[in-house]
């Protein structure tokens, strides 16, 4: 949607608009440039979460001049953890796949016991498997790089 509006050029439909929040869409760095050179004061959040975790987990506050998007830093009380093919940690900086824990993770799928196989117990804590992958940087920000499906 962002791309669209940006290939539209109607800034004026948004001079009173403050606060823009993008969530599950992959910020193009040109565009979001692009957005902050004609509306500077526009205060734009990336969000991350799948609908499994309560939608958001991650929040990053973009300033603009990104080469990278980040998806953000994780939201109180809850989790993230990259883990390789083996389901160990890797270390920061090291590509994996993101898994979500905490209190903002479902109990499941409402009457569907049998589409639970992305959430898993192991050492008594419940994790959602995203598919994503990414990375967490040394202050504790996730960063996309792909789907699961797509590797």
């Amino acid at each position: 949607m962002l791309e669209e509006f940006i290939e539209s050029d109607n800034w004026e439909k948004i001079y009173s608009l403050k606060y823009l929040m993008l969530s599950d869409e992959l910020i193009n760095p040109v565009s979001l440039l692009t957005l902050k050179e004609n509306r500077p004061n526009l205060k734009l959040f990336n969000l991350y979460g799948p609908v499994e975790c309560t939608i958001d987990v991650t929040a990053y506050e973009c300033e603009g001049n990104e080469k990278n998007v980040p998806l953000g830093k994780v939201a109180d009380r809850c989790y993230i953890y990259i883990v390789n093919k083996d389901n160990k940690l890797v270390p920061k900086g090291y590509k994996g796949e993101v898994l979500i824990a905490g209190a903002l993770l479902g109990e499941g799928y409402y009457q569907s016991e049998e589409e639970e196989g992305d959430f898993f117990t192991e050492n008594g804590v419940r994790y959602f498997r995203t598919g994503d992958y990414g990375w967490v940087d040394d202050e504790g920000v996730l960063y996309y790089a792909g789907r699961k499906d797509s590797f």
